[in-house]
């Protein structure tokens, strides 16, 4: 965060002020006794809440939606299980949470009568002074109903079901004062809940039993009347029927496959006799003979030996001679068997177009008398499928009734246990740690917000390095807190080396380095408002530096409310600077002397006249002048700059100024408006000063001021 601190004149606050990590720190530290008295309040109330709240302890169940009924039966059971999509899990979730399930379980478990649900001081009570104290029996019907209804109210505000996403998983889990009534709260809605599916399931068998068997007896007579229309018509038109079919069928199914056969074997006996034609000698029937095959041998071994002795002997030879006529007589007799073969193919042609003939002949006879009993098989056909379906649909009810007898006596449920409840060891309200630990980070929290919104009401400065980001002007150092009652001038010279004095001696050296190519010797102390310490300052810094063997003046430049003079011991004075500025007295009567430390103050009276008209006179002028040369250090105490303009007509004739603030009181916006005068007088302001400083709250507040340090190294300083 940052803070831009503006004016008229564009030269003075023009740094910007930077909240950072460690100002946040800073805060903390700073108001950390808010923080912590708000943790404490809030732990605290936590505390007395926690001794007087009621311990509850819920107890949890588990159940298991099955998504279909597990079977019994092959066939489909008249009452099914549940679906699994998400509708149907979400019912059963609405069953377990339903008025009817929480009426039971208080009826079982008598809870009207418990004091948790329904206390006779309380709702009883109320209900009994509700209705005329003439009360009848509808009167006391109706009390008990509201009895009755108030209970399932608060049984039900007690009662979470809660199903897990995409899981057939049902958590149940009750929340009572007892925890051995939870417990068995938890179990009763469980048993209650498979009570009500075990009733539903066995009257819905019921009803579907007694419908099927009525439908069952409608459907035996009617089956036994299809039955018997089916026969009489059969016996009067003779269409007895075997294995389905009538006699003249089951002829007529016989003929056309022995045709079917004969037309098959002609057709393979004319192909071969084909065959046979084109290539006698390749035909099947003459390879596969065993005789020509053996004279196939024959003959290959007579031309042999026929080759081998037309190698020896000419063709003329007897042995030549011989076997050619056995070789031709060999032949002849291969010629003559496959001509028997040639023969018999044209016989087994003209046997299998003989038997296809005779076929096709009974096949025509038989079919002319088939056709006469056509109309009578139609009217048959038409009894015979009413009979069929009859019959499906009497054995489809009767096969069902079987079942769902079954059913009414293996009635199972849509769920199964997982786990039943237990009783809980440890109440889950109140959660004691936990609540006490989320007290503290609340108070915690509330506590940091206070102390922010504190801060930043806070329109004073804690530090030097806040007044020097908020001002924009140099912060020189800072003035410790002392006991009102002390003597300031004895102090600061018989505690020469204490934190006070050490702080005036660092203020001093910040003075000189504010120009060091000019050491400023007229110093001009001022501030925005009375009280902040301002003559105090003055005083004790100019003891300080005469202490230590320089010459040094102090001016009393407030004429309205001298404060100089008292702090020296000097209770009244005849004579004061505005005597001197006017020409009254000498310089001699003037001056006055500070035994103990050597000091030379001048001293004013009050309630002077032109006052600003004196400060501003060239008389005062060159009294600075002169007094410039006679000093080391020549210190005015002007009043403040909210008061009178004194300060501003002072501020025109020396080399610099110091600012004083009264730290942790002097507000924000009258330090900015009064510096913002002064800068506009073009006077070179060395810096600014906190005053009244408490530094051990300082060293609690920031860790780069003096103050942390004073805390770790006070051994240094002589108090």
């Amino acid at each position: 965060m940052t803070i831009q601190a503006t004016s008229a004149d564009d030269t003075l606050l023009s740094e910007q002020y930077e909240f950072s990590l460690r100002d946040i720190l800073v805060v903390l530290r700073q108001r950390r006794k808010i923080i912590f008295s708000t943790i404490i309040v809030f732990i605290a109330f936590t505390a007395l809440f926690l001794f007087f709240a009621t311990p509850l302890y819920k107890a949890y169940g588990t159940i298991q939606i099955k998504v279909a009924a597990d079977k019994i039966v092959d066939i489909e059971s008249v009452v099914s299980g549940v679906s699994p999509d998400d509708a149907a899990v979400q019912s059963e979730v609405d069953i377990l949470t339903s008025r009817a399930i929480a009426g039971a379980v208080i009826d079982k478990l008598d809870l009207t009568n418990d004091e948790e649900f329904a206390p006779q001081g309380g709702i009883k009570k109320w209900l009994y002074s509700a209705i005329s104290l003439d009360s009848d029996q509808d009167q006391d019907k109706q009390l008990s109903q509201e009895i009755r209804t108030r209970t399932i109210n608060l049984f039900l505000d007690n009662l979470t079901v809660y199903r897990k996403p995409r899981s057939y998983t049902i958590w149940i889990s009750f929340s009572s004062e007892s925890p051995e009534k939870a417990e068995q709260i938890v179990n009763t809605i469980i048993e209650e809940y498979f009570l009500n599916q075990f009733s539903n399931k066995y009257e819905a068998t019921k009803r579907a039993n007694q419908w099927l068997n009525d439908k069952i007896s409608a459907l035996q007579t009617k089956l036994r009347e299809s039955e018997m229309a089916v026969e009489i018509f059969s016996q009067e038109n003779n269409l007895i029927e075997s294995a389905g079919m009538t006699i003249n069928e089951q002829q007529l199914s016989e003929l056309n496959t022995h045709l079917i056969l004969a037309r098959s074997e002609r057709a393979q006996a004319e192909a071969r006799l084909a065959g046979a034609k084109k290539s006698i000698s390749s035909s099947t029937e003459v390879l596969n003979s065993k005789l020509i095959q053996d004279l196939r041998r024959q003959e290959a071994e007579i031309l042999r030996n026929k080759s081998d002795l037309s190698s020896r002997y000419g063709s003329r030879h007897p042995k030549i001679i011989k076997i050619n006529a056995e070789l031709n007589d060999l032949r002849d007799k291969i010629n003559v068997e496959i001509e028997k073969i040639r023969r018999g193919l044209d016989k087994e042609v003209e046997i299998a177009k003989s038997r296809e003939q005779s076929l096709e002949r009974d096949l025509q006879n038989l079919q002319g008398k088939s056709g006469t009993d056509s109309k009578a098989k139609v009217q048959l056909a038409e009894l015979v499928r009413e009979r069929d379906a009859n019959r499906m649909l009497y054995e489809s009810f009767l096969n069902r009734s079987k079942e769902t007898s079954n059913n009414q006596d293996l009635a199972q449920a849509n769920a199964r246990v997982i786990s039943k409840a237990e009783k809980p060891i440890d109440a889950y309200f109140p959660k004691k740690k936990l609540m006490l630990v989320i007290s503290a980070i609340l108070g915690a929290i509330l506590g940091i917000a206070i102390a922010f919104i504190t801060h930043h009401l806070d329109n004073a400065f804690k530090s030097t390095d806040q007044l020097e980001k908020f001002t924009g002007t140099p912060s020189i150092g800072m003035v410790p807190q002392i006991d009102s009652k002390t003597n300031f001038i004895s102090y600061v010279v018989t505690k020469f080396s204490s934190v006070f004095v050490e702080s005036l001696r660092s203020i001093l050296t910040s003075i000189h380095f504010s120009n060091p190519d000019n050491i400023p010797k007229t110093v001009l102390v001022t501030s925005s408002v009375p009280g902040e310490g301002k003559t105090t300052f003055s005083s004790c810094l100019a003891t300080m530096v005469a202490k230590s063997g320089h010459k040094v003046l102090l001016i009393d430049c407030d004429m309205k409310r001298p404060a100089v003079a008292k702090k020296f011991g000097l209770n009244k004075v005849e004579y004061g600077l505005g005597d001197f500025l006017a020409g009254d007295i000498t310089e001699k009567q003037l001056v006055h002397t500070d035994k103990k430390s050597g000091l030379h103050f001048i001293p004013s009276r009050p309630d002077t006249a032109n006052s600003q008209d004196l400060l501003g006179s060239n008389k005062m002028k060159e009294f600075l002048e002169k007094a410039k040369k006679q000093y080391d250090l020549v210190i005015l105490d002007s009043p403040p700059i909210m008061a009178v303009s004194d300060a501003l007509v002072a501020s025109k004739i020396v080399d610099t100024a110091v600012f004083v603030v009264h730290w942790d009181k002097t507000p924000r916006n009258v330090v900015k408006s009064c510096l913002i005068q002064l800068k506009n007088t073009k006077v070179r302001i060395a810096g600014s000063i906190l005053t009244h400083v408490n530094m051990e709250k300082l060293s609690r507040y920031d860790y780069g001021e003096r103050g942390y340090y004073y805390k770790n190294y006070r051994n240094y300083y002589t108090s």
